[in-house]
């Protein structure tokens, strides 16, 4: 059985997410909190963590170990 994989950003995965209705129900949040994280996603502003613990919830995966440059 073979699965297609798709490889994702981290906000391409969370668009996904958030354009599924009553996507919280299946992260075990709770909605005012869910809606929240959309909004603060949808502004730029949703913590790099809250959005790693989502798109696990949701049965993600890191594909690819970021990478870092320092900017002077």
């Amino acid at each position: 059985m073979n699965q297609e994989v798709k490889i994702l950003t981290t906000d391409e995965a969370l668009n996904i997410i958030f354009n599924k209705r009553a996507w919280w129900k299946e992260a075990g949040l709770n909605e005012s909190t869910a809606r929240s994280h959309k909004k603060q996603f949808l502004a730029g502003k949703l913590q790099f963590e809250t959005k790693y613990k989502i798109l696990v919830a949701f049965g993600f995966e890191v594909e690819t170990e970021m990478t870092w440059k320092i900017i002077k």
